[in-house]
Formats: C-alpha cells, structure tokens, sequence
C-alpha cells in the first residue's frame, strides 16, 4: 500500500477513522475549471456543491485563479456575482487536457472525481 501511496504523490489522511485522499492545489484548480468550464457561470454556492469544497478553500482558490486571469467574476442580472471560466482558463484546460500522464492518477472520473468517488476508488484498489 505504501508502495501505491508514493507513485501517487498523495497524502492520505486520517479523518474519523476514515481513509481519504486529499487534492493538491493544482487538482483542486483544475476541477474548478473544468466543472466552469461545463456550466458556463455559476455561484460561488453552485460551484462549491459541484466542486466538494468548502467555502474558504474555494474563495482562496478562486483568489488565486482570478489573479491568473483564468477565471473572472460577473455581475448576474438578479444583482449575485457569479464566476465563469475566461479564454485563458479554457487555454489551460486544453493544455491540461493534452498531457499524457507519467505515472498512474487518482483521477479515474473525468468530471473531477469527489473525495468520496476517489476514497471508494482507493478502497477497492486496495482490498
């Protein structure tokens, strides 16, 4: 098991007596540009249900992505700010899109697998 942990590159940890597998930054990114990406613009309620985070991992996400230029805010018509995926941000995703993969990935589910997808996954994989 230890073996398959360092090919990945993951920390698992322990949480309530559960075994999970946490997303890197650049994961995490990536799945907000990709689920943008699908929806068009959506709130930041929306994109965190979509998303599997919490609030404050996802506006520090969002912070850093918006600064890149990847993704920018807009003004809905009911007055709500909603976030939508920019030229750059779908540039990314295609560049992204176009890696060949080195090692094995925990992503198995191209629509940005959840933790508890991933913490299933990982389970079966290992029994």
């Amino acid at each position: 098991m230890l073996d398959k942990l360092a090919e990945n590159k993951t920390i698992p940890e322990q949480d309530g007596g559960e075994l999970y597998m946490r997303r890197s930054k650049l994961e995490t990114c990536v799945c907000i540009l990709k689920i943008l990406n699908r929806a068009g613009s959506l709130k930041i309620t929306h994109l965190m249900q979509k998303a599997d985070l919490n609030f404050n991992a996802l506006q520090g996400q969002l912070d850093v992505l918006i600064r890149l230029g990847m993704v920018k805010e807009e003004l809905a018509s009911s007055e709500k700010i909603v976030y939508a995926i920019t030229e750059r941000g779908t540039k990314i995703l295609v560049f992204f899109a176009n890696l060949n993969p080195v090692g094995p990935t925990l992503e198995t589910n191209p629509n940005c697998a959840s933790l508890r997808e991933r913490k299933r996954n990982f389970k079966k994989q290992n029994m």
